[in-house]
């Protein structure tokens, strides 16, 4: 039987019953250029020539067009989205159900989201290609829809979470894991670590001298491995403060479990495996017991003559050359080794009489949209963020309305996560070097991975080492650092005056009396309150008369950052404050309700 090939093509047109939906699926950026398009209808979209040029007007009709989101364009349906600086597109025939095109389209950007991690923008995707395809396919196939949960399409392509990019490494090398194994000597048998198993009892004997050689390894080696266990362990969570801190939290992990897990699997009658555990699980827990209010007192409170003089030497032979510079047309990147915040706040003391913006980058919500939008509103320029536009057209539109105008960024660590994908935006703006300088300082020893070589040419950045070997208290309780008991979800630094003025006046009366009520206890006990004894407090105090009232109450507290909710041993409910007891004490009293220093005594 002879089959021609225009009869084996699929029917998207003619034929209602066909399954054939998807004419193709189209991944577009900024300008218009294809980031990837896989077509299915090869008479519609026979060549690629065909293909570019459908693709031409699609984007030229639906770029301008932020009113609706389908199109119908040379007799096909196109439905479509955009976010940042890519489009996407989901092509289907005039006959076809929008909603079945609505749906595949829906589940392509919740897949690439989740795989870009909610950073769905051209670099990133491109990053992950390999994924983005694999997830295309497993959506359509030939044109059929196979799959429209974005979940289901995620677990399939068999992702891995804990991957992280290059640029996100901790510059500290993994600890090494030691493992028992065997060693080989020319003319000695491999020997095993414990006793022979019945499978091995039928090996070839050695000599008396090769078995007493063998011992005196074995030996060796076990005695080694019990020396060096606690030294790994050690160093192991010494590190794990270091790789928080330059990872954001994202990879740095003990691999003592690991370890642990392993020697078991090796040793399955070592009950001394278990006493191991627990005895590290109990130094583990010791270990991230940090009180955060004394490490910050302690810092404080350390000799800085040292810096101090650092500091007097700057300000008479350094910052007016950093001026020059400035002056100049060039951008200043301050790194080396300490934190640099007060050298920047020293400088600030000569900019006074310019106009200058200080940027702390690794605050949370701070980016290039935040920078732009405050730029927007303090200069007065009337350049709004309009819908569907991009972060780089803004910048752009807002370097065009700068002319004329002048201003100094002074940003604090630059590198930050959030700021990472978001450099060529920046380099959009300071393109107008007469208009916005830049200063800016960077901690991480391979920051300047982030930026491409055409974009440190834009930057025109003077590279100035500032070792002031001071602790980076800021940036430590900004990070994800487990050691110290902060994350991103609950951290001691998050609030300020400010915040919690805001948070106030949002509250009830009763709310508020209750504030006050619950960091009395934990003040007082300087432990975490139990709900119950909070609430016989509360009603006492005729704050909440039952314990569900109290709850809904303490759950805008927890949605805030203001207290944390675990569950005791005893299996009771138990809460703990996570802001510290100075910010509190200051806030409070400027609310003419001061904590009871009898107490707090």
């Amino acid at each position: 039987v002879i089959v021609s090939k225009q009869s084996k093509m699929a029917d998207f047109d003619t034929n209602p019953t066909s399954l054939y939906s998807i004419k193709g699926i189209v991944i577009l950026d900024q300008d218009g250029n294809r980031v990837l398009a896989k077509y299915y209808d090869r008479n519609t979209f026979g060549t690629v020539k065909e293909q570019k040029a459908f693709e031409k007007n699609l984007f030229s009709k639906t770029s301008r067009n932020t009113s609706a989101d389908i199109v119908l364009l040379d007799g096909v349906t196109c439905l479509y989205r955009s976010n940042v600086d890519l489009y996407f597109y989901v092509l289907g025939s005039t006959r076809e159900n929008e909603l079945f095109l609505d749906a595949t389209l829906t589940c392509l950007y919740d897949a690439v989201s989740v795989v870009l991690r909610k950073n769905v923008e051209k670099k990133a995707l491109i990053d992950a290609m390999d994924t983005i395809m694999l997830i295309v396919d497993e959506i359509c196939d030939e044109g059929i829809i196979m799959e429209t949960d974005a979940q289901a399409v995620v677990q399939r392509t068999a992702l891995k979470n804990d991957e992280v990019s290059f640029s996100d490494q901790s510059i500290m090398p993994k600890p090494k894991i030691l493992k028992r194994s065997a060693v080989v000597q020319p003319g000695i048998n491999p020997v095993p670590v414990k006793k022979a198993t019945p499978e091995k009892t039928g090996q070839k004997k050695v000599t008396g001298k090769e078995n007493s050689s063998a011992r005196n390894l074995t030996t060796k080696l076990e005695e080694d491995l019990e020396n060096l266990a606690f030294e790994d362990e050690s160093v192991t969570m010494a590190r794990s403060a270091i790789e928080n801190y330059f990872m954001q939290g994202k990879s740095a992990s003990m691999n003592i479990a690991k370890a642990r897990r392993g020697k078991r699997a090796e040793n399955p009658d070592d009950n001394d495996d278990e006493d191991g555990d627990e005895r590290v699980n109990k130094m583990i827990a010791e270990f991230t017991k940090c009180d955060l209010p004394g490490l910050r007192d302690y810092i404080n409170n350390k000799d800085s003559s040292a810096f101090d003089k650092q500091m007097e030497n700057l300000a008479d032979t350094e910052f007016q050359k950093w001026k020059l510079y400035l002056a100049s047309g060039f951008n200043i990147l301050l790194h080396g080794v300490g934190s640099k915040r007060e050298v920047l706040t020293e400088f600030e003391d000569e900019l006074s009489s310019y106009t200058y913006m200080r940027v702390d980058a690794r605050k949370d919500g701070i980016n290039m949209k935040a920078l732009l939008n405050a730029i927007n509103e303090n200069m007065k320029l009337n350049c709004p963020l309009k819908r569907s536009q991009t972060t780089i057209s803004w910048a752009r539109a807002i370097k065009r309305k700068m002319y004329g105008h002048q201003l100094i960024l002074v940003i604090d660590n630059i590198e930050a996560p959030d700021w990472r994908n978001d450099q060529e935006a920046l380099c959009e703006l300071l393109e107008n070097k007469d208009s916005i300088k830049l200063i800016a300082t960077v901690d991480h020893v391979y920051s300047t991975f982030i930026w491409n070589s055409r974009q440190l040419s834009s930057l025109s950045f003077v590279h100035i080492t500032l070792n002031t070997f001071e602790i980076p208290l800021q940036e430590m309780m900004t990070g994800d650092s487990r050691i110290l008991g902060l994350d991103s979800g609950s951290s001691q630094s998050v609030h300020t005056l400010s915040s919690l003025d805001a948070f106030w006046k949002s509250l009830a009366s009763n709310s508020q009396k209750l504030f006050k009520l619950f960091f009395q206890m934990y003040f007082d006990t300087k432990k975490p309150v139990k709900f119950w004894d909070l609430f016989n407090a509360a009603k006492d105090d005729f704050i909440a008369s039952t314990d569900s009232a109290l709850r809904t109450q303490l759950v805008e507290f927890k949605d805030h950052r203001v207290l944390k909710w675990t569950r005791g041993d005893d299996g009771n409910d138990q809460l703990s404050g996570i802001v510290e007891l100075k910010l509190v004490t200051e806030f409070l009293e400027s609310k003419n309700m001061p904590l009871d220093e009898k107490k707090d005594e």
